[in-house]
């Protein structure tokens, strides 16, 4: 599955693979980011993408507000200076990638079929 992100700003458009969105969204957890719409912290042992998007699930089709974007993207931050070396390229590309919307502010995550 695919995850598409429109920004509420600048309407800029990407689309996801779910599996590089969940784990960039399990990985920035470790670096301050507390998202809003979850009750409970994800899963901190487990990689496994059907624990991380089960439990990411809200993220999934919604709306981020401005000021869960911006300390998303100030949580992206740290992790890519930290982490950006050891990360996969596909979740590298996914973390910039989702840096960039942030930043912008509040956004839109709506799931795509393949």
């Amino acid at each position: 599955m695919f995850i598409e992100l429109t920004s509420s700003t600048s309407g800029r458009t990407v689309r996801l693979k779910s599996k590089a969105l969940c784990k960039v969204l399990h990985l920035v957890n470790f670096h301050g980011w507390h998202p809003e719409r979850l009750d409970s912290p994800p899963p901190s042992s487990s990689w496994d993408t059907q624990l991380i998007v089960s439990h990411l699930q809200p993220y999934l089709s919604c709306q981020v507000t401005d000021s869960d974007a911006a300390n998303l993207a100030e949580s992206l931050d740290r992790m890519l200076d930290s982490e950006a070396i050891g990360l996969q390229a596909d979740i590298h590309f996914a973390a910039l990638v989702l840096k960039t919307l942030a930043g912008d502010g509040a956004f839109n995550i709506t799931p795509q079929p393949e």
